[in-house]
C-alpha cells in the first residue's frame, strides 16, 4: 500500500511518488544555501530532511534544460524510476508541478506558468568518492579499493544490459559516485544519461561530461558513444588505485612500467600485513586491476574492453583469492571504521556549527 503524506510528514519508507513543491521546500529548509549538497549543469541538489527524521537527496532541475517539455521529464522519470540495483542510486519520488507567476513583458504584468521540477533520491551518507582518493585520505586499504571499483563496474553493467534499454552515465567521475556507510559505491547524477539510448554512437557540437575524463574522440571529433563511460571508468580505477596525483605520472611512463609502478607500491603496503600465500593472490589482483584501467584508456574506442569482460576478469581474480582474503580483510576492518567514524564526526560537527551560527543570526 502507498505511503501517504501527513501533514509533511512521511511514515515509513519513502515510495516512488509525486511530492508536492511546497513539501518540496519545506523539507529543504526553502532552499537553503546551507543544505547544498553539490550543483551541475542540470540542477542543484540539497538535502532534504523529513519531519520524522528520514534524509533524502532532492535535485531541483533548472528551467532552461533543452527539450525537456512535461512529456519529456515524465519519460525520464519512468526510466529512473526502474533502475534497481545495489550501486546504483535510488529513485524515490518526484516533482513536477506548474505555478503561475507575475513577469513582466514589454512593460506589463503578465501571468506566465514557471515549472518546479525536482528528482528525489536516497540519501547516501558517506558522501562522494572523491574525498576518499584526495591526497588527504590516504588510508583506504586494499580491500575497501577493490570493492569500490568491483561495485562501480557493477553498477555499469547493470545499466548496460539489466533493463529494457541501455543507459549510459557520460558524466562518470568520483563526484558521481557515492558511497553508503558500508563502503558500498552507488552511481549517482544521470543528467547526461538520456542521450544514448537508442544509438551506439553520437556526433554532438555540446560540451557534455567533465574534463579530464573525457575520452580522446570526444576531444578531436566531438563523438560520445557507449565507450565514453569506459574510458572514464579507467581514469576513476588508476585514481582509486594510487589518488589523483599519481594518475597525473602515466603520461611519464610506459605502460609496462605504470604497470611495475603501481603493483609494487601496493605490494609493499600489503606485504606487512598479508601472509606470503595470500599477498600473491592479492599482487596479482592489484595489477590486473590496473591493467583493466589502462585498457580503458585507449584512444582507440574499439579496443577498450566492455564492461561485461571487465566485470568478467574481475571475478577471476576473485575465484583466485577465495577464502584466503577473509583475514586481510578482517584485519583491516578497523581502520575503515575509524576512518568513516572520523567523517561522520566531520559531517556533524560542520552541520552543527552551521545550526549554531544560525541560531545567532
Amino acid at each position: 500500500m502507498e505511503n501517504k503524506l501527513v501533514d509533511g510528514t512521511v511514515d515509513e519508507k519513502i515510495e516512488k511518488r509525486r511530492l508536492p513543491y511546497q513539501l518540496i521546500k519545506k523539507i529543504t529548509n526553502d532552499f537553503d544555501d546551507e543544505r547544498i549538497l553539490g550543483s551541475g549543469t542540470f540542477g542543484t541538489v540539497y538535502k532534504g530532511v523529513f519531519e520524522n527524521g528520514e534524509d533524502i537527496a532532492v535535485k531541483v532541475l533548472h528551467n532552461s534544460i533543452s527539450g525537456l517539455d512535461g512529456e519529456e521529464f515524465r519519460k525520464e522519470f519512468q526510466i529512473l524510476r526502474e533502475l534497481k540495483h545495489q550501486n546504483v542510486v535510488e529513485l524515490v519520488g518526484f516533482c513536477n508541478e506548474p505555478e503561475e507567476v507575475l513577469v513582466e513583458h514589454e512593460g506589463k504584468q503578465v501571468v506566465a506558468i514557471e515549472m518546479h521540477r525536482a528528482l528525489c533520491f536516497e540519501y547516501v551518507h558517506n558522501g562522494s568518492l572523491h574525498t576518499y582518493i584526495s591526497e588527504v585520505y590516504t588510508g583506504l586499504n586494499w580491500h575497501t579499493r577493490y570493492k569500490i571499483i568491483k561495485g562501480i563496474c557493477e553498477g555499469l553493467k547493470y545499466l548496460r544490459g539489466g533493463l529494457k534499454s541501455s543507459i549510459w552515465h557520460l558524466d562518470l567521475k568520483p563526484d558521481n559516485i557515492l558511497l553508503n556507510n558500508k563502503m558500498i559505491p552507488k552511481i549517482a547524477d544521470f543528467g547526461l544519461s538520456r542521450l544514448l539510448r537508442e544509438e551506439k554512437t553520437r556526433k554532438t557540437l555540446n560540451c557534455f561530461g567533465t574534463r579530464g575524463y573525457w575520452a580522446s574522440e570526444f576531444i578531436n571529433h566531438q563523438v560520445i558513444s557507449e565507450y565514453s563511460d569506459i574510458f572514464s571508468l579507467g581514469v576513476i580505477i588508476v585514481k582509486i588505485m594510487i589518488g589523483s596525483e599519481g594518475y597525473t605520472r602515466i603520461a611519464d611512463m610506459t605502460t609496462r612500467k605504470f604497470v611495475n609502478h603501481v603493483h609494487e607500491s601496493w605490494r609493499g603496503k600489503l606485504n606487512g600485513i598479508a601472509k606470503p600465500r595470500s599477498l600473491e593472490v592479492y599482487c596479482n589482483q592489484v595489477k590486473r586491476c590496473i591493467e583493466i584501467a589502462l585498457q580503458c584508456l585507449k584512444p582507440n574506442r574499439q579496443e577498450r574492453p566492455t564492461i561485461e569482460n571487465i566485470v568478467s576478469s574481475l571475478n577471476e581474480t576473485e575465484s583466485m583469492i577465495g577464502d584466503r582474503g577473509l583475514q586481510i580483510e578482517q584485519e583491516q576492518q578497523p581502520m575503515e571504521q575509524k576512518l568513516a567514524n572520523t567523517l561522520d564526526n566531520f559531517d556533524h560537527m560542520i552541520h552543527g556549527q552551521a545550526a549554531n551560527r544560525k541560531k545567532n543570526e
